[in-house]
This record gives C-alpha cells, structure tokens and sequence, in this order.
C-alpha cells in the first residue's frame, strides 16, 4: 500500500512541474491529426469533427490537409451537426471571435449547411479577427433567421475584421429578419457572398452565390434596411481583386442602390437597400474597392436601375 501511495505522489509531483502549456497543447492535439498549433507546427484538419473543433482553440494555426465534404445525414436529425436542427454552428462570434489562423492549403469544404433561427452572425466562421487563405467553400446553404437589429451572413465569414485572401465562396447565402419593428432604416441586414461585413481586408476572392436578403413572411417593413453585394453587403476598408459570378443577388423591398461593377450587370430593387456587385455599400471615406469585377446578371425585387 506504501509503494502504491509514493508511485500516486511522484505522478502529482511530476505533473505540477510539467508547463501548463504542453499540458493545453498535448490535450488540444487529439482534436486534430497532428500539430501543435503554432505558426510553425499548426493544428492538422483532415475530417469534419476536425475541422468542428477549431471553435475550441480560437488563436491557434490551423491546416487543411484533405477535402471536408458534408453530407445530408451529418446534418438531418441523429447527425453529428444536427444542433438542434441549426445545423453547422459558426465558429467564433462576437466578444469571442476566431484571431487565429485558417489556411485551407487548396482543398474545399463541401456541402456546409446551417439553418439556423438564432445566429447573428452565420458564416463557416461567424466573426473573423485573424486570417483565412487559400479554401474554397462549395455547394454551401447557409440561412439565419433572427429577432436582432442587425444580422451579419456570408459564406466564409458573418462579419470579418481580419483578413480573407483567396478563397472561393459558392452557393447560397440568405438572412431573414424577425426583428420587431421600430424606426425607419433601424434593423439591418448584411448579406455577402463572401461576408456579410467587411472591416478590414477581403482580397483575391471569388463569388457565385445565390444570395437573399429579405423580411421574414416577406412583408414590407420600412425599419428594414439592408446591405447586399456579390463579396460583401457593407465594406469599410478594402476589397481588392475580387470578382462575382453570382447568378441572384435578392434585395426584398430596396430602393437607394450603391454598387461597384463591371461586366455588364443589371440591378433591379425596391425601397430601403443598398444593393450591389461587389458591395452593396462602401460605408466610411476608407472604404476601397479596388480592381474587382461583376459578371453576374443580379436579379432583385422591383424597379430596373
């Protein structure tokens, strides 16, 4: 009994002097197929409990290492992503957003789906404060529904203030609002192929979404204001190099329109929206579009511009 009680004390003992932080990094690397998470060594994603788990770890480095495709069953009832019936659960949010480091390494993350009545931020990523390179989301069906004022939705990110460079965003992208009714151009939505909102940096990305900012029931409200483009519904810093190939940007009920494109688009749109190729609003004299094109043909309710 002595021998066993000295073996048990010299394991404490050895474990109170281990660092803390190969404790955290020898526990974080079973989530993964290897790494450390470190910009030298990072986390290792080859499946898509893998590449759930990033929400655990928000300033870690991460890697793609194959194709991430999703099927009906991971999300129907019973599934590994059901959630409830909301399906994939953005990684990071507001107050705890993802600053870490996402490089896709070339593959694709196929067939993300989400349906969520309570996100205001929907995206693979929900808020974004680090970087996300080299990926392309396919065949993607996002939509979030909510009682919020303003609600963010985009295909790689709700709403980035960090940076997204060459990644490819394909599918479809909608918000709803539910918010109750208060004054004129009070509640927003901000809808883009890439991000909803973009402070920051969205360079050498591609778009062909459908996408579809609207009121939920599809009643008129003009405390409805929103904020949809092929990138990124509201811009205030820099999209550079982008293009859109979406075949239906759908702005319910909008009628004040700033756009940035070049192709050959047609915009139609109704009352309280700011509708648009690339973005749908350059919000602040820092806000820059630079070298992008449209070559989609954007269809939305109401009057042709």
């Amino acid at each position: 009994m002595k021998k066993i009680l000295a073996i048990i004390l010299s394991v404490i003992l050895i474990i109170g002097v281990l660092p803390i932080g190969l404790l955290t990094a020898s526990a974080a690397t079973t989530e993964f197929a290897g790494g450390s998470g470190i910009k030298s060594d990072p986390y290792l994603i080859g499946t898509k409990e893998q590449l759930y788990n990033v929400r655990n770890h928000l300033d870690a480095h991460y890697k793609l290492i194959s194709n991430i495709v999703f099927y009906n069953a991971d999300f129907s009832k019973g599934g590994k992503f059901n959630n409830n019936g909301e399906g994939w659960l953005p990684i990071g949010k507001k107050g705890e957003p993802f600053v870490g480091v996402f490089d896709g390494n070339g593959y694709s993350i196929i067939n993300l789906f989400s349906d969520s009545s309570a996100q205001q931020y929907m995206g693979l990523f929900g808020y974004n404060c680090g970087q996300i390179t080299n990926l392309a989301v396919s065949n993607a069906s996002l939509k979030t529904t909510g009682t919020y004022r303003n609600i963010y939705c985009g295909t790689i990110a709700g709403y980035n203030d960090g940076t997204i460079y060459n990644v490819r965003a394909e599918g479809s992208v909608a918000a709803y609002s539910d918010a109750p009714n208060v004054s004129v151009g009070d509640n927003h939505l901000f809808v883009g192929g890439v991000s909803g909102y973009n402070k920051n940096l969205i360079s050498d990305c591609s778009a062909k979404n459908e996408i579809n900012a609207n009121y939920l029931n599809g009643e008129f409200r003009e405390d409805l204001l929103n904020f949809v483009g092929g990138i990124t519904g509201c811009n205030e810093k820099t999209v550079y190099n982008c293009q859109n190939y979406s075949p239906k940007i759908y702005a319910a009920k909008s009628s004040i329109v700033r756009e940035y494109w070049d192709g050959g688009s047609s915009i139609t749109t109704k009352y309280y929206s700011f509708t648009g190729g690339i973005v749908g609003l350059n919000r602040t004299e820092n806000g820059k579009v630079e070298l992008c094109q449209n070559y989609a043909s954007i269809d939305t309710a109401g009057n042709i511009l």
